[in-house]
């Protein structure tokens, strides 16, 4: 059992690792772009929360909704 384990504990970690580098690689790509990009998909995503829990509507700042 032990040695299971162990087997499981490496796959977890190089699975881990995997996760980190490509949200890294992700995250440096988001940083690059323009902020207008970065507005418009912010609004996409406040969008969808609304949808999803319409208990949040209160809290997101609808004025950033394109004019």
């Amino acid at each position: 059992m032990p040695t299971d384990k162990k087997r499981l504990f490496k796959e977890a970690l190089k699975h881990n690792r995997a996760i980190f580098a490509s949200k890294e690689k992700m995250r440096l790509i988001w940083a690059k772009k323009p902020v207008e990009e970065k507005i418009a998909e912010l609004i996409k995503l406040q969008e969808a929360t609304a949808v999803l829990h319409p208990e949040l509507r209160s809290l997101i700042p609808w004025r950033l909704k394109k004019r």
